[in-house]
């Protein structure tokens, strides 16, 4: 208990881990101790009956759970996000809750699949809707089908998020269209006039409010046929999503709320199986959990307790909202700073490539000073930013891990991956490229369009008599089957090099093996018997650099296809393809203890390392260029749909007006220097800002490196 009594000396924190029952909401900057008062209050309060801690990211989750290690105090304390909370309570009581007894958290990936489910009827023009006489079908996206149903699932994430019913989307998306149209088009004319809002928009924004009255009415008539297909497919989507065993974090605590909100009942029986719910980093939580928690403390759930810092709300635009005034509060504590931040060094280069290179200049000195490797983070704005400085940083020979998001090796992943999928299915043509190309059989582009070419047609095509008559397709069927034939029983064998008909010989052995072998296995099973049968682990562990993490990678995929398979997905190949589409959820990988950290801000919320440094402060990259979602839902105006399918410009009038009337940009910026102040609070001995290049006149007001720091 070292940790806990360490707390005496810190008046503030022992008014917080010692605080009476009730609703207290604790704030104070990053580096006020927060997470270590609430970890000592989760521990005492755990001496009476469990304590649920609720944390808003996988990352704050890890924290909280290395600080009550620390204190020794894990019996009775469950430490997880919102959504991986109320899947605990579903399962539990799914026969009162009316779901899935295996249901699992999804993520965004879950809300495509159960938006691909709903929409068969409107793919198959069932839906009584498609032959109403005053619905147009020339709709934004609809003429890319994918594109539509991949912004419908947003959108509906967005209305699970806020607790908008279908009925409330429908009768939203109609006085929407009044009041911002009128009763003609009038209202709209008057609104793109403003010289206010004009002044607001960019370029687009202008060419849009330039519509003129005929293309408004198009727009208009275009965003209700619009409203009325999503507001059929939300209702399908609810429907299908009552039996989906995967669920998006917005569709699991939307189920829970509304089974606690019609069963009192359990709700009573939630609340009182704790003694208390404690949330960290509030001011980042998902959108419904303030809803959650009122029913809760409605239920007879005494203690809460809240505590986040409003500036530290970084992820707005994924849905993240404040609970911090989810209650009004019996208790309210401020924490100052435990001890000064480093004053952040800020330095912008000439190009990425110099940026690098003074990164690395960083990091080497600090680990020729003795710093371990884990007591330092690079952290970014996006993963996809962190994918290119660990590898940048990695090139430069620093131990750095990617993302823990992602995959130390990912093409090699993927081999692995396309190599179970035909040992599944040897029908599966697709998967035979990859394993084909890849460094099991490594063949030429020349040989394996030889083992894809069909050998009937072939020798026909080398006949000289009937030449014209012979020169057609093969047969559907056979095509389709000519490479897994070829390749597995040596139809067109003569024709390959001796070196390539020696490889293929082998490996038709060895994969006779593999389908005797792991017949009857379950997924994970055969999957994990293959990364050692087919030399992956062995070439995983050859390169010392990043071998805990690839070896943790082969795991972490290991473990999503046991729980894929445990919730209904039969076969390995049909895995296989589920986890190419991102239908499958992974967890994310553990922290290397030899090597530095590279990820998100996002993905690092609640981390702290002594050393932090936030790369790629620049135009496009940080702040990143803003895109508003491409439809959007107001109560007041409706639905907000950017695509234009009238005339004119790229954009609806509603759209440019909707979003300069409320100054989504300013509030994004502030967002983007929020997030930028928050990664270098990560820092407690020394933190470091770099960018590189400068951005164009037009966006100055963008960047967020003051500009006496600037240096060419």
């Amino acid at each position: 208990m070292r940790a806990e009594s360490s707390l005496a000396v810190v008046p503030t924190l022992e008014r917080v881990a010692s605080a009476p029952a009730g609703v207290t909401v604790v704030t104070g900057p990053p580096g006020s101790g927060k997470t270590s008062a609430l970890a000592a209050r989760a521990a005492r309060l755990a001496r009476q009956a469990p304590v649920h801690v609720i944390c808003s990211h996988a990352s704050g989750v890890r924290v909280f759970e290395r600080h009550v290690r620390q204190l020794g105090a894990e019996q009775g304390i469950r430490v997880a996000t919102g959504p991986q909370h109320c899947v605990h309570w579903l399962r539990t009581h799914y026969a009162l809750a009316g779901v899935h007894p295996d249901i699992a958290a999804g993520g965004e990936a879950a809300a495509r699949v159960v938006v691909r489910q709903a929409a068969q009827g409107l793919l198959d023009m069932t839906w009584p809707e498609v032959d109403g006489a005053d619905l147009d079908l020339d709709v934004p996206f609809l003429s890319w089908v994918d594109k539509f149903l991949e912004e419908a699932a947003v959108l509906i994430r967005q209305l699970r998020g806020a607790r908008i019913s279908p009925e409330e989307f429908e009768r939203g998306c109609a006085l929407g269209i009044t009041a911002f149209y009128g009763d003609e088009v009038e209202a709209a004319l008057v609104k793109s006039a403003d010289p206010q809002i004009v002044a607001r928009v960019g370029r687009r924004g202008r060419e849009a409010l330039r519509a003129g009255a005929g293309v408004l009415q198009q727009q208009k008539r275009a965003e209700r046929s619009c409203a009325v297909l999503l507001a059929r497919l939300y209702r399908e989507y609810l429907r299908c999503a009552r039996t989906a065993r995967s669920l998006s974090d917005e569709d699991l605590l939307d189920e829970c709320i509304r089974w606690l909100s019609a069963d009192r009942a359990s709700a009573r029986a939630i609340a009182a199986s704790c003694s208390a719910v404690l949330v960290d980093d509030a001011e980042d939580a998902n959108a419904a959990l303030s809803e959650l928690l009122t029913i809760l403390h409605n239920a007879g759930l005494q203690t809460i307790t809240l505590a986040g810092w409003p500036d530290a709300a970084i992820d707005g635009l994924e849905g993240r909202r404040s609970a911090l005034s989810a209650l009004a509060p019996d208790l309210r504590i401020e924490l100052p700073l435990l001890s000064a931040l480093p004053t952040p060094q800020l330095r912008r280069y000439a190009d990425e490539g110099e940026e690098s290179g003074a990164l690395a200049g960083v990091l080497r000195d600090l680990l020729q000073q003795g710093v371990p490797p884990d007591s330092m983070a690079v952290l970014t704005r996006s993963d996809d930013a962190a994918i290119i400085y660990s590898q940048r940083l990695r090139d430069a020979g620093l131990p750095v891990d990617p993302p823990l998001g992602g995959f130390e090796e990912p093409a090699q992943l993927l081999d692995w991956l396309a190599l179970a999928a035909v040992v599944d299915d040897p029908a599966d043509q697709v998967h035979w490229l990859r394993v084909l190309a890849s460094p099991l059989l490594g063949l030429a582009d020349a040989s394996i369009y030889a083992l894809c070419e069909d050998p009937e047609a072939v020798t026909q095509l080398a006949l000289d008599v009937g030449v014209g008559d012979e020169r057609t397709r093969p047969r559907g069927e056979r095509q389709r089957t000519a490479l897994s034939l070829n390749l597995l029983e040596g139809r067109v064998d003569d024709r390959l090099p001796d070196a390539v008909r020696d490889v293929l010989g082998r490996f038709r052995l060895r994969f006779e093996k593999w389908r005797r072998e792991y017949a009857g296995l379950p997924p994970a099973g055969v999957l994990a018997r293959l990364a050692r049968s087919g030399g992956f682990v062995s070439r995983w562990q050859e390169n010392p650099l990043g071998r805990a993490r690839r070896l943790d990678d082969m795991v972490r995929v290991i473990e999503a296809f046991a729980g894929a398979h445990a919730r209904g997905i039969a076969s390995l190949n049909a895995i296989v393809h589920a986890f190419e589409e991102g239908d499958i959820v992974v967890r994310d990988a553990m922290r290397s203890a030899d090597a530095i950290a590279c990820d998100s801000i996002a993905s690092a919320k609640g981390e702290r390392w002594p050393h932090v440094l936030v790369a790629g402060v620049a135009y496009e990259r940080f702040p990143r260029v803003y895109v508003p979602r491409a439809m959007a839902f107001s109560r007041t105006y409706g639905l907000i749909v950017r695509e234009n399918v009238a005339p004119g410009a790229a954009q609806t009038a509603k759209f440019a007006w909707y979003y300069a009337r409320f100054d989504a940009k300013g509030l994004y910026l502030a967002q983007e220097r929020r997030a930028l102040a928050y990664g270098l609070s990560r820092g407690s001995r020394s933190a470091y800002a770099s960018g590189f290049g400068s951005p164009p006149r037009w966006a100055k007001d963008y960047d967020l490196l003051p500009r006496e720091e600037r240096r060419s």
